[in-house]
């Protein structure tokens, strides 16, 4: 098989990859398609759906980052993505101002999102550094187009686990 073909297989085996990850993702409307946010839906449903997801981080349930981990490392990895979001999110750490005194120890892409770990030395440098994420998350135009899950769980460390981008989910 001669190259441009084998790329073509790869690159389709990785779509099909990402949207089976993707499955019942809200499709962009004319109305959503450039906000940073996708629209929340208010049914009782999801506002129920909602604050158990907000219950179990806050509860400090480490089964659900557990999960949350073993999801990730199951992830299949989009080789058309993840690898030069990896160097994009490398690249772009080291010129955040507020970063500089932190180092990310590792930064791995998988399909749907990525994780950046951070070695910490207390806890109160794993808060600053959420603290400093939720503020670059907020800023128009940031590297960041998805949602964040703030992993704690593992002494020593702080886990941010980035979506893909603002349709990808990232607990499911």
């Amino acid at each position: 098989m001669n190259r441009k073909l084998e790329a073509e297989i790869s690159q389709l085996k990785n779509q099909l990859a990402r949207q089976q990850y993707q499955t019942n993702s809200p499709i962009p409307s004319s109305q959503n398609i450039n906000s940073k946010t996708p629209d929340i839906s208010t049914t009782p449903q999801a506002l129920t759906n909602a604050q158990d997801f907000a219950n179990q981080l806050t509860t400090g349930d480490n089964n659900f980052f557990q999960q949350l981990r073993e999801k990730f490392n199951q992830e299949p990895i989009d080789r058309t993505w993840a690898f030069p979001q990896q160097q994009q999110l490398n690249h772009w750490l080291k010129t955040v101002k507020d970063l500089e005194s932190f180092s990310a120890e590792e930064i791995e892409c998988r399909t749907t999102r990525c994780r950046i770990t951070f070695p910490t030395r207390s806890a109160e440098a794993s808060t600053e550094l959420t603290q400093i994420f939720s503020k670059i998350n907020q800023q128009p135009g940031n590297l960041i187009q998805g949602s964040i899950i703030y992993d704690h769980s593992i002494a020593g460390s702080l886990c941010l686990y980035i979506a893909r981008d603002q349709y990808a989910k990232l607990y499911e």
